[in-house]
């Protein structure tokens, strides 16, 4: 049996994000392409997305979402521990938020995700981009172990499908990242998760 570890096992320091901060600027280049003027960065971790944006003089007012207070104090912008469900932004970022398997339990962290994205529904204007580790792929030696989750491409068409979104992309940007979907979605308004 697997022993249980919690957030803090997988990121000590308030500045880790899982990436590093130069893998991390490289996979926000997809939503170069996306007109926006608000975005919350739900799982920002020390806001690399909002000096990203700054760095590409990209005008747009910029929130945070992570449960890591510790981190949360490294960041220059409005912050908050859920998602403020009594605001509105043009564009809702998930980079990586739910991709270890916390305390091995699959099904939970799953719907972990699920929830967020439902939470993400009701908040976004116009868009919501999430990235999850591709099940197919060539994982690197550490991705072997149970620490991680995984989602087919069939499986995120199952979760587009249950939460109600039509418009929607999957793909996978070889050159940023072999083993990670990237999801965009264009929130219909008349969405009622």
């Amino acid at each position: 049996m697997n022993k249980k570890y919690s957030l803090y096992d997988i990121y000590p320091n308030p500045m880790d994000n899982g990436y590093g901060e130069a893998f991390a600027r490289k996979r926000f280049t997809p939503i170069l392409g996306i007109p926006f003027s608000s975005v919350l960065d739900v799982g920002s971790g020390p806001c690399f997305l909002h000096k990203w944006l700054i760095d590409n003089k990209i005008d747009a007012e910029y929130e945070a979402v992570d449960i890591r207070p510790e981190t949360l104090e490294k960041c220059k912008c409005p912050v908050y521990k859920t998602i403020p469900l009594d605001k509105q932004y043009d564009l809702v970022c998930l980079f990586g938020t739910v991709t270890y398997n916390v305390d091995y339990s699959t099904e939970t962290n799953r719907q972990v995700l699920v929830s967020l994205l439902q939470d993400s529904l009701l908040v976004s204007k116009k868009y919501i981009v999430f990235t999850v580790i591709k099940k197919e792929g060539n994982h690197p030696a550490a991705f072997k172990a149970n620490r991680f989750l995984y989602y087919s491409h069939e499986e995120l068409i199952d979760i587009m499908n249950f939460l109600g979104v039509k418009n929607f992309t999957i793909t996978c940007n070889e050159d940023i990242d072999s083993n990670e979907w990237f999801v965009l979605c264009k929130v219909d308004i008349n969405i009622v998760p």
